[in-house]
């Protein structure tokens, strides 16, 4: 087999030509955004809030997930460092009477936060 023949089965393979192009056109168009890079400063600051995270505290956190940047707002339930994960609970009006809440669990990826904001720290990250 000549060179050049065995230098093409090496080659990169497209099975869907234009797949790729498709897929960033169609994340453009629903206002999808890439993770965002955090800086070591920003990183430090996170980690410094995180360090100080108590249940039961009030807290609004900034976070990335599925291409959009969410807001959560509760209180901490739960703060696992082993799996880099914290757990809010967020009080959420039921449909029927005013005195009944249902209670929604957001589960968040610690390297998912972008900024947490409390009343310890105020509005900065």
């Amino acid at each position: 087999m000549p060179v050049s023949q065995r230098a093409k089965q090496f080659m990169p393979f497209a099975a869907v030509t234009g797949l790729d192009d498709a897929l960033r056109r169609k994340e453009r168009e629903l206002g999808l955004s890439e993770r965002p890079d955090v800086t070591d400063e920003d990183a430090a600051a996170i980690n410094e809030r995180l360090a100080f995270l108590e249940n039961g505290e009030e807290v609004s956190i900034i976070y990335y997930c599925a291409g959009e940047y969410e807001t959560a707002e509760g209180i901490v339930r739960s703060v696992d460092t082993a799996f880099r994960r914290i757990a809010l609970e967020e009080a959420d009006d039921g449909q029927g009477s005013q005195t009944v809440k249902k209670r929604n669990v957001i589960e968040i990826d610690m390297e998912d936060i972008i900024e947490i904001r409390t009343e310890q720290f105020g509005e900065r990250r």
